[in-house]
């Protein structure tokens, strides 16, 4: 039997540019101090938030509540300690989570997808939840 997954990439209401850890003025990127969350992290799912660390580029990482490690996949599953950075929001009603059909055209999709990092510095990722029909879910990157 194989698994169904579906896709959510994070959505900003706001344009976004992307520059020097600012997303949006309300979209920001702080260091993470490790067992800190602060209190306008974005959480992801109850207990993981969005997080970047650094790996040949700044990728989109899980950070944990309860351990002091950030989770991201770069040819499989890998984790960091140190140089991790949270997903922060003074205004987390402008964002949302959007559905996404990746066998359909892009056009029309993805349009004010978060920007997560970059990857050798080359390409752009994003931030996205990938679902199983199970109800799994696990944060990704995915370039646009």
């Amino acid at each position: 039997m194989s698994t169904v997954f579906f896709y959510l990439i994070l959505i900003a209401i706001t344009s976004l540019n992307w520059n020097a850890g600012a997303i949006s003025p309300d979209i920001f990127w702080r260091d993470y101090v490790q067992s800190d969350i602060p209190c306008d992290a974005i959480e992801a799912a109850p207990g993981r938030y969005i997080g970047q660390a650094y790996h040949n580029g700044f990728m989109v990482a899980t950070l944990y509540s309860y351990s002091n490690v950030a989770t991201f996949d770069f040819g499989g599953k890998k984790t960091a300690i140190g140089n991790l950075k949270i997903l922060c929001s003074h205004q987390p009603e402008k964002l949302y989570w959007e559905k996404v059909n990746f066998s359909a055209p892009l056009d029309g999709q993805m349009t004010d997808a978060v920007k997560g990092g970059n990857q050798a510095n080359q390409f752009d990722l994003y931030i996205g939840i990938r679902y199983s029909m199970m109800g799994n879910g696990r944060l990704e990157r995915w370039l646009k």
